[in-house]
């Protein structure tokens, strides 16, 4: 369910041709194994995002559907605003990392809600809170393990000073989940309101996609209180991933 929808929106959206829309998937779900260490997943990720790359090197304006992303990329290399090579490499970027991290958010979000039945029913008579609660979902799951950072200045961490070039790892979830900003961090909270979560980022390292990602959250748990009553879920395997947070696989029980 998740991936279908991520497919159909980011499908439309960017407007690809038919060949395109069917190698997405794997496209995406390569991206984060090739940005993390290069171990046996990563090497085979690498034939799949040069599959990506010889794709979008051979994509014309006329394979596109007008009006998409792609189509106003390329719009945009003929106006002479960004090159060719600019505008095909872009759609890399549009492709790429838009599909798994908001798959595995609307994934998890079965999970606290199968598991917290009095949050659920709490949601089903407020729908004021879906805001917040898309919020919490990514608080407590951030689909980003983490990111490595290079600092720019000398900057205090605690007792420790992180040194100017020196690079730290940032960890999303643990910020997420830090007692001294979220009072009872490991629990499910649809009052909570996060809104300084890091999940998708910050500042300038925010994710492109934040908003659309999250009303694609915000609309999914808007159908699921119109139509189920009750969610159940099983405990799920891990997903293993480079760089990716999240659930292999959910079959969740929808009544």
């Amino acid at each position: 369910m998740a991936s279908h929808l991520q497919l159909i929106v980011m499908a439309r959206l960017i407007g690809l041709d038919s060949d395109g829309r069917a190698r997405m998937l794997r496209w995406a779900a390569s991206t984060p194994d090739i940005l993390g260490v290069l171990n046996l997943r990563g090497a085979l990720a690498i034939p799949v995002l040069l599959d990506l790359d010889r794709y979008s090197d051979k994509l014309k304006p006329e394979r596109v559907t007008l009006g998409g992303w792609a189509s106003m990329l390329f719009e945009a290399a003929a106006n002479g605003i960004l090159s060719a090579a600019k505008a095909n490499a872009s759609i890399i970027d549009c492709v790429a990392p838009s599909l798994d991290t908001t798959i595995l958010a609307d994934a998890y979000m079965l999970r606290p809600l199968g598991n917290t039945p009095r949050a659920f029913a709490a949601i089903k008579a407020d729908r004021n809170l879906i805001p917040d609660v898309a919020n919490e979902v990514v608080r407590l799951a951030p689909p980003i393990r983490a990111f490595n950072r290079q600092a720019v200045a000398d900057y205090p961490a605690g007792a420790e000073i992180v040194r100017k070039g020196q690079r730290v790892l940032v960890v999303d979830a643990s910020a997420n989940r830090d007692e001294r900003r979220f009072p009872d961090a490991d629990m499910f909270e649809i009052r909570r309101n996060p809104r300084d979560q890091i999940g998708r980022g910050y500042g300038v390292h925010s994710c492109a996609g934040i908003y659309l990602a999250r009303l694609e959250l915000e609309s999914l748990l808007r159908a699921l209180v119109l139509r189920v009553d009750r969610v159940e879920t099983a405990q799920p395997p891990q997903l293993r991933n480079n760089l990716l947070l999240g659930f292999s696989r959910l079959k969740p029980r929808l009544h």
